[in-house]
């Protein structure tokens, strides 16, 4: 069995193909295993502008897609609105030249082996079923749920999965979801304006265990989540200290040291900012 990571990369208002080197490098560091990019020609022509070697295994060619997808994103106190391309990670059974592939989000950064672990699972398919939000203290923000009233979010920020009859299914599954999203916002209660993965596969998987009667999935671990409200504050010693905006104070900052834990790190222009250093820590 060949094994690998899958990360899709379209540059737009936000330079994903960057993030995607960053983020294949610490894969390859810590899990040992090839990564493959989805991606165009502008986007692979901009990564080449910036890198002079490129750690992916294979580079898979996808015409970008169109798409009037926004999302709002912080950088700390400042907010912008920006083009959210991502529709197309419903392909990834078909484009993977892997047997196993770990789908990972570009800004994802892999800091230990812990998903390595899962490589031989009997799990044809596993999913992140929530983030670990530290600012919480035990509470849930209602991103774990699709709606209060409705069904747990499965994070599509990390997936592992066999190529089985099945999991084509899911995945088959997921690009319908996505081509009838508003029908679909409006029987589990999420908002249609803005097309979600999360979304798209914690419903996938919703029908496809008989309608949560009989769970299909497996549970891939969950990572530390940092929003894209908290800003990066140092590099030093292997470890990565965050400042955390404090949820029942908004004017003050937690301070958050993280060594050896996989980290979702949403506030993307944050970590373009730092990606020099976050360059240097992958070879650390």
């Amino acid at each position: 069995m060949n094994k690998g990571c899958l990360l899709f990369a379209h540059d737009g208002d936000i330079d994903y193909g960057s993030q995607a080197v960053l983020a294949a490098r610490l894969a390859i560091k810590y899990l040992a295993v090839p990564v493959s990019l989805v991606t165009d020609q502008k986007t692979l022509s901009n990564i080449k502008t910036k890198f002079d070697q490129l750690p992916f295994d294979q580079i898979i060619f996808v015409e970008k897609p169109k798409t009037t997808n926004t999302r709002s994103l912080a950088n700390g106190d400042d907010r912008i609105t920006i083009q959210f391309i991502n529709s197309n990670r419903s392909t990834a059974y078909d484009l993977t030249p892997y047997d196993r592939t770990l789908i990972i989000d570009t800004d994802f950064l892999i800091q230990s082996d812990t998903l390595g672990k899962y490589w031989n699972s009997t799990e044809q398919f596993l999913i992140t079923p929530e983030m670990i939000d530290l600012t919480y203290l035990g509470e849930k923000n209602l991103d774990f749920n699709i709606n209060q009233f409705s069904i747990q979010t499965l994070w599509a920020t990390n997936i592992m999965f066999s190529k089985t009859p099945e999991v084509k299914i899911l995945f088959d599954l997921v690009e319908h979801i996505k081509n009838n999203y508003n029908y679909y916002a409006a029987i589990y209660g999420f908002p249609y304006q803005q097309y979600r993965n999360d979304f798209a596969f914690s419903v996938a998987c919703h029908i496809i265990s008989g309608y949560g009667i009989d769970p299909w999935w497996g549970d891939l671990p969950s990572p530390i989540w940092i929003k894209d409200t908290d800003l990066l504050y140092r590099i030093k010693n292997r470890s990565l200290t965050f400042l955390i905006k404090d949820h029942n104070k908004k004017d003050n900052w937690v301070a958050l040291t993280v060594k050896d834990q996989d980290i979702h790190f949403m506030n993307k222009l944050n970590l373009l900012e730092n990606l020099d250093k976050l360059m240097e820590f992958s070879n650390d």
